[in-house]
């Protein structure tokens, strides 16, 4: 479209400038142009054209009058794409403001219409015309005020990411804690005939959470290193970020003398704590990030690493929480397995660590020592099996109160087949009550409230009869020696269903 030359305008001021719409300012400025240069003609380029090509040199600036512009980076060999409300009508501002090579792509997203203005035409047409000059101010003023709106939309999203990441932790802690109250289900259930389907049942249900866990949390990650590089010293957020999430734990006194050598170096005692947190150790680190930052802009920086700690370390202990709940549930499947109907092939050494797995609560107090043997396998019903190891075991622990010497040792058996030991230290058994604890209607509650695993030593028995082989027991005060011997080939059951008392016996 074409203009009658006329005078010269009048500048009206940045103020006035300013209120005009982004349109309007737009239609002004290329007004402007065309009537200092003398009418530079509008092109037509097609969808796919590059305007812009990052890292190239910018010689000029492109006024867009029709279609829509692409802005992108190229990230390890990806496209990332810039939100919609970063490109305005004047493509190359910022490679004018900075004098610099191009930050970004622009490619013409649709066929678009616009007129390319030369850095040498455009500071021509700024000394001919104050007009001008305060249409590009306001320009980009504008153009600066609207980046600077994203990124604070930015650290807003980061923030609801943020929100996003604690409530997967708050899910994590949930699941760990049903996890916790399942296993104490299962080692103080009345019912032990059923602990081999409710283990099964209970490894399922948390497979597939914990799974969804740890994909969420990976892709938790690669979205907050899309959006890294768009935020203000992303390159340091993500750095940051990325050390903590791979940083092994550190204890409260490594912390304590990280935190007493920064107090003595820069002589503030919450400074020197806030840097920890940021995971900023030592005097050597802090002056590698803050050297020459002082005021607001060291306080700016030191907030920015603060985040990105936070945000590392949470993806650190969702994977690390993750990765010991899937360790866990596959020791549950180990104990449950599918074929504990079936007689199988059994590696009872394996079988004794999944059980202890599950009382891994119940030991930190307790000096465990494994003694494992050289054993054959054995053709065994493994789930049965399982059961009475979870039982003697968790009735050693009660008898020590969680505190003393637990031994589990196998061996093979003199006359063939293996013998597997549980030994505790507890304050034995009564020489009047050996032969009583394998009845069915004994126990030793006494009518308390207490729930143990309940299946008593009597459906113990029974179930490692079946299994051909027998149990014995040695005890006196601090030593009790509960011995179950297997043979290697089990003979023809009657039943490979375990008889279960009614709840009246469980007692």
């Amino acid at each position: 479209m074409s203009e009658t030359p006329r005078d010269e305008a009048k500048p009206q001021g940045l103020l006035h400038d300013l209120k005009l719409g982004p349109a309007e300012l737009e239609i002004a400025l290329a007004k402007e142009v065309r009537r200092v240069l003398g009418q530079p003609k509008k092109k037509t380029l097609p969808q796919g054209m590059s305007l812009l090509i990052e890292h190239q040199p910018v010689e000029g600036i492109w006024f867009v009058h029709q279609g829509e512009v692409k802005l992108f980076r190229m990230v390890d060999g990806r496209e990332i794409v810039f939100h919609q409300r970063t490109v305005g009508p004047v493509v190359g501002l910022l490679s004018l403001a900075l004098q610099g090579e191009a930050s970004y792509n622009a490619v013409a997203a649709t066929d678009i219409e616009a007129t390319y203005v030369s850095f040498t035409d455009l500071d021509v047409a700024l000394k001919k015309s104050p007009v001008l000059l305060g249409y590009v101010n306001a320009l980009l003023l504008r153009s600066f005020a609207q980046r600077q709106r994203r990124s604070a939309e930015l650290h807003i999203e980061v923030n609801r990411l943020n929100r996003d990441i604690q409530a997967e932790r708050d899910h994590l802690a949930e699941v760990l804690q049903n996890l916790k109250r399942t296993q104490t289900r299962l080692v103080e259930s009345e019912k032990m005939a059923t602990l081999g389907q409710l283990s099964a049942g209970v490894a399922h249900d948390l497979n597939n959470p914990v799974a969804a866990m740890q994909r969420s949390t990976e892709y938790l990650s690669d979205d907050l290193r899309k959006i890294a590089p768009d935020l203000p010293e992303g390159a340091l957020f993500q750095s940051c970020m990325d050390e903590n999430a791979e940083r092994g734990s550190v204890s409260t006194r490594e912390e304590r003398e990280a935190r007493k050598l920064l107090e003595e170096a820069l002589g503030d005692t919450v400074f020197a704590k806030r840097l920890v947190k940021a995971g900023i150790y030592s005097a050597a680190e802090y002056e590698k990030y803050f050297n020459g930052l002082k005021g607001d802009a060291r306080e700016a920086r030191l907030r920015l690493m603060e985040l990105a700690s936070r945000v590392g370390g949470a993806l650190r202990n969702m994977r690390s929480c993750s990765n010991r709940i899937l360790d866990l549930v596959k020791s549950l499947k180990a104990y449950a397995r599918a074929d504990s109907d079936c007689e199988v092939d059994c590696d009872l050494n394996r079988c004794l660590s999944d059980t202890l797995l599950l009382f891994k609560h119940a030991l930190k107090e307790v000096e465990l020592v494994k003694v494992y043997g050289e054993l054959p396998t054995i053709n065994c019903y493994s789930g049965e099996l399982n059961q009475v190891w979870t039982n003697l075991i968790s009735n050693a622990l009660e008898a020590m109160e969680n505190k003393g010497r637990l031994e589990i040792r196998s061996e093979p058996f003199p006359a063939g087949g293996v013998a597997i030991h549980i030994i505790d230290s507890g304050p034995g058994i009564p020489d009047e009550r050996i032969e009583q604890i394998f009845d069915l209607n004994f126990s030793t509650k006494k009518g308390q409230i207490n729930f143990g695993l309940g299946i008593g030593l009597s459906i113990c028995k029974q179930i490692v009869t079946r299994n051909g082989g027998h149990i014995e027991v040695d005890s006196r005060p601090g030593y009790t020696d509960f011995v179950v011997v297997l043979p290697e080939n089990p003979p023809e059951r009657r039943s490979s269903t375990a008889v279960v008392p009614d709840t009246k016996d469980l007692e």
